[in-house]
């Protein structure tokens, strides 16, 4: 079976083509031209140059291939023109689809977030695969709530089987561009950045690279699959990154309810003075202080595996920062 990875050079990517080869698919890996491609130096994939907004580049790459895995977007929090982030996850979704049923491409292996799952105030509320996150203020968690959507209905529309990934917080090797999680264990461990309320669900690579692999003949289609590993609060976080090596947590348990009050009233200046809102300002409306928890058994269940726990996520993710030079302890 032949298998196109897009956004095969990222940190999950690249794991996904490796996890796609040791089943003994045959992958193609799809890259934009001048991509770091240094996680993908041990695979054999073939590499195709092209882009997600060029259809003609996208059918080059996927014809003759059985299924898709869908991973190419913009994984970053900020940017000055927030389309420059929600434009291209939704645009991609679109050509991702249409070019497949063009081919004739009848499965999808679709790459969404946590964020399009939401997230709750109380870390007793745990979230599950059927439910959806709130309408999103940032733009990240606007990019993949509207693209996974677009994704589900015009895979739908064309008859097209569509499996949808839900990764956690993703730790692990072959980080080279440093995504938003690894940057919070560099700054968490080295001090810059204190711990707050809330929590996540903290998984490690392989095994995300793990279920989109399995994915690709396996899991129901239309159905979301949350992957994922323990719920640990940024204390318990905190407390495993001091344990490998990182400095003390500095805790700060600021109730959200103080800071949603500040972040409404700086949201209010900024509308009485007709300017943007500042993106930190929409992320913490997103999520200070709350929790990203999740029951993640249906996706244990369909696909019979058992997770590599959270604290060893963290581990490997500390090992390979500090053996890239890409953090001083």
């Amino acid at each position: 079976m032949k298998v196109l990875v897009t956004g095969a050079n990222g940190h999950i990517g690249s794991h996904v083509v490796r996890a796609c080869e040791n089943l003994g698919y045959e992958v193609r890996a799809f890259v934009r031209e001048g991509a770091d491609c240094r996680g993908l130096e041990s695979c054999k994939a073939e590499r195709f140059i092209g882009d997600i907004y060029d259809k003609q580049s996208l059918r080059m790459a996927a014809s003759d291939c059985d299924v898709i895995i869908h991973m190419a977007t913009v994984f970053k929090l900020y940017a000055d023109d927030p389309q420059d982030i929600i434009r291209p996850a939704v645009e991609g979704a679109k050509n991702i689809i249409e070019v497949a049923s063009e081919l004739g491409i009848n499965r999808i292996v679709y790459t969404s977030s946590m964020a399009t799952v939401g997230a709750a105030e109380r870390p007793d509320a745990i979230r599950d695969n059927t439910q959806w996150s709130d309408p999103p203020e940032s733009s990240y968690a606007i990019a993949k709530l509207e693209s996974e959507r677009v994704a589900q209905n015009m895979a739908k529309e064309n008859g097209i089987d569509i499996v949808t990934i839900c990764p956690c917080a993703v730790l692990g090797s072959h980080d080279y561009r440093i995504t938003p999680t690894s940057q919070m264990v560099v700054d968490i461990a080295t001090g810059k950045t204190p711990v707050l309320l809330g929590g996540f669900n903290v998984v490690a690579v392989e095994d995300v690279a793990k279920v989109h692999a399995l994915a690709v003949e396996q899991g129901e289609p239309g159905k979301r699959y949350i992957v994922g590993s323990d719920n640990l609060t940024l204390l318990e976080m905190g407390k495993i990154i001091q344990k490998y090596g990182g400095k003390k947590p500095v805790y700060l348990p600021i109730p959200r309810a103080l800071v949603m009050t500040i972040v409404h009233v700086s949201k209010r200046v900024c509308w009485l003075l007709r300017k943007p809102v500042p993106e930190d300002l929409k992320m913490a409306e997103d999520a200070f202080g709350k929790y990203s928890f999740y029951d993640v058994r249906e996706t244990l269940d369909t696909f019979d595996y058992r997770p590599i726990s959270s604290e060893q996520a963290i581990k490997n993710s500390i090992d390979w920062l500090i053996s890239s030079n890409k953090l001083a302890i």
